[in-house]
């Protein structure tokens, strides 16, 4: 009877020990989903800010902004001195 007990405690903390496991990984699945969101937000407001500047610049400079009106339609439309080299 003395053994019988033993194997019991034996498969209830198997069972306790597996449970804390998949509690654990369930833990690390939602740490990464965050870590993955707050990275890509991150790389949008990167993306953001760099778009702010380049269209604040384009604003700002007019020879710069009618280089890129002409430059959109098409680079054949582009003259010669404003083309890189």
């Amino acid at each position: 009877m003395e053994v019988m007990n033993w194997v019991v405690v034996q498969g209830v903390s198997e069972a306790i020990a597996s449970i804390a496991v998949v509690g654990s990984l369930l833990l690390v699945v939602i740490q990464l989903r965050s870590n993955n969101r707050t990275l890509r937000s991150a790389a949008y407001q990167a993306l953001h800010d760099t778009e702010d500047g380049f269209y604040s610049d384009l604003c700002n400079d007019a020879s710069l902004a009618r280089i890129w009106k002409v430059g959109a339609t098409g680079t054949e439309n582009v003259p010669e001195e404003d083309q890189p080299q």
